[in-house]
């Protein structure tokens, strides 16, 4: 059992460590250093009953349903957000070589709509 100092937001991807609790060694050594890699997953939703609760605690306020500022996302695939994901690794690695894909070492980027 693992627990973090209070008020603390651990967040997906976050590294942690115990000291002194990783894999013993040879020879009566101390043990080295515990790293704790976290995989965080957050519900799929949040009941209405829930949401009040939940600004109430965290601060804030709700958005209005109907503001006109507000654009309407949708969700990408897990496939759709893995493609994306590589491509941005990729033109990433491109700006760093030097070099683009689209030629003259600008960056370029294109919104797709579905």
């Amino acid at each position: 059992m693992v627990r973090s100092e209070p008020g603390q937001v651990v967040r997906p991807g976050d590294i942690m460590v115990i000291k002194g609790r990783g894999m013993p060694r040879p020879h009566n050594q101390r043990p080295g250093d515990l790293f704790l890699s976290l995989d965080v997953e957050f519900p799929d939703g949040i009941p209405p009953g829930s949401q009040e609760k939940l600004l109430e605690l965290l601060g804030g306020r709700p958005v209005p349903k109907e503001s006109p500022q507000a654009e309407m996302t949708q969700r990408l695939s897990k496939r759709q957000a893995a493609d994306l994901k590589e491509l941005v690794k990729r033109q990433e690695q491109g700006a760093q070589g030097g070099h683009s894909s689209h030629g003259g070492g600008q960056q370029n980027v294109q919104c797709a709509q579905q």
